[in-house]
Order: structure tokens, then sequence, then C-alpha cells
């Protein structure tokens, strides 16, 4: 019987954010499918754009890694980190006609994180594959791995945003504080460098939860890639960590507002 209630009450929260995401689509872009495109392609132009710099300056990747390799590892998981963590708090008063029954502040949330990690997967594949073909290689990368280095940048990602979110209304400075540091995450990142050409004197860097995962992504999409001195768990814990504390103030915020 509770194994009946809980298969039931999983499928309607699959349904209900299926749905919200299916809103948010024809919000944004109606019944074309030219908006829907010019997301995945977005990311993808921003690739190209430093594939073209990269192949100009002649740069060294680390490892013999191929520069577009480094370059989708990069950019997809910065892109699954820090998209998660502007998720969408919930319909505005303009959107109530679209509004879905029963959708609480965290089902929008999540309906958003969802589709943006879909979004970053689909264009790492789909990069994958012009790789290939352009160089006529057999590339077989970490499936498990890669799936594995997304979801765990989209939780750290939503912890981020329900941390900061929660503070935010506490003290508006904190959308300030937000925003500095999402910009000390992408320099600190890897998206342009390998952890190897850290120097000691920086090992404050270490600390960045996205320099790992981008070392992992980059081994996923590349077996050669060295991962030494990165750590697949520590991303985790991070993620872990803020969630945690996102979700206690979050419901503390509710509590205060209540009263």
């Amino acid at each position: 019987m509770q194994t009946n209630l809980l298969n039931s009450w999983s499928f309607d929260q699959i349904s209900l954010i299926r749905a919200l995401i299916l809103r948010d689509f024809r919000l944004k872009h109606g019944s074309g499918g030219l908006g829907i495109l010019s997301e995945f392609l977005r990311p993808m132009v921003v690739i190209a754009a430093h594939w073209v710099m990269y192949v100009v300056l002649k740069r060294h990747m680390p490892a013999n890694i191929p520069v577009e390799l480094f370059l989708i590892g990069g950019f997809t998981t910065y892109f699954a980190l820090s998209h998660s963590s502007r998720a969408k708090i919930h319909s505005k008063r303009s959107e109530i006609a679209m509004a879905v029954p029963m959708a609480t502040d965290m089902h929008y949330r999540l309906a958003s994180v969802i589709w943006e990690l879909f979004t970053m997967i689909s264009v790492c594949y789909f990069g994958l594959v012009i790789f290939i073909y352009a160089n006529h290689t057999d590339c077989s990368p970490n499936i498990a791995l890669n799936l594995y280095i997304f979801a765990v940048a989209a939780l750290n990602g939503f912890g981020f945003m329900l941390v900061f979110d929660a503070a935010t209304i506490i003290l508006p400075f904190f959308a300030i504080v937000k925003k500095i540091v999402m910009w000390f995450i992408f320099v600190t990142g890897g998206v342009f460098f390998s952890m190897g050409d850290i120097k000691p004197i920086l090992f404050i860097m270490t600390y960045n939860p996205l320099l790992h995962l981008i070392e992992y992504q980059r081994h996923a999409l590349y077996k050669g890639y060295p991962i030494l001195l990165a750590s697949w768990i520590y991303p985790l814990e991070t993620a872990t960590f803020m969630l945690f504390v996102g979700l206690m103030m979050q419901r503390s915020l509710k509590r205060l507002i209540a009263e």
C-alpha cells in the first residue's frame, strides 16, 4: 500500500515538473521552434568563438587533449552550474493565466534546473558528435561519469541559489555578493586552464568545486586527461552542504514570514 502511494506521489511530481517545463516553453517561445533552438545555440556559439580564439593563438592543451573537448567540458559544466543558480522562483503576475495548479516555488525551481541540465547535456553530446565527425576519430566518452558531473554541477548551482535567494530576502545586499561569488567561481573554475597549471601560492583555487567538476568532465570526454589532483567526491560534499543549508534557510524564512 505504501509503495503504491509512493509511486503515485512520484509520478505526480514528475508530471507536475514536466507541465512546468512545457509552460516555460510556451511563455518564452510560443508555439515556434526557433526560440527553443536558440537556447541550444547560445552555448554552442560561445564554445565555437573560444575555439576559434584558441586555434588562432595556437594554445597548447594539457595532456594533448583536443581543444574542442577541453572547451566543451569546461563551458558546459560551468553553464550547468551557473544556470542552475539562476533558477526561477515562481511565475510573475502577468503569467498567472498559465500557472500550473499545485505547483510550489520549489517545483518552479526544479523545473528550471532540470531544463538547464538537459540543455547542457544535449549541447555537450551534440558538440561531441560534431568533433567525432569532423576529426574522423573514435571517441568513447565515459557516459556514467559525464552524467554524474552534470548532475553534481546542477546540484551545486541549485544549492547556491537556495542559500543566496533566502539571504537576499533578508538582506538585499546579498544579491551583489552572489554575483561576486559566481564571478569568482567562473574565474577560478578551470574553464580556461587545468588544475595542473595552478601555482602553489594560489592553492585556494582548489577549493572551488567547479574546478574539480571540470577536470573530471574533461577526463570523461578524453581518457588521457589527468585527474591526479582532482576529487570526484568533494563537489558532491559541497552540493550536499549547500542544499542542506539552503533548504534550512528557506524553511526558516517561511516560518519568519508566516509569523
